[in-house]
């Protein structure tokens, strides 16, 4: 017999997304792939999880885009 998923987590406050390091933003980003893919595989919901994803993607998509924003420019000078 399989051991016991938690799917107990805290939403990230906008204070919290911005203060991670990007290893850890990655790592949360793995962990809820895992949830949602153990929520599903066990009929729970996985919109709480979902949405958690999305913040989380979003602010790695945000800080790709302003690295790149910020590399281009000093290409330029």
């Amino acid at each position: 017999m399989g051991k016991k998923f938690d799917f107990e987590f805290t939403p990230f406050t906008f204070e919290q997304l911005k203060e991670m390091s990007q290893q850890e933003l990655q790592q949360h980003l793995i962990k809820f792939r895992r949830l949602i893919k153990e929520a599903n595989a066990s009929g729970r919901d996985t919109l709480p999880f979902e949405t958690e994803y999305c913040y989380l993607d979003h602010e790695k998509q945000t800080r790709f885009k302003d690295s790149r924003r910020n590399n281009s420019r000093r290409s330029y000078r």
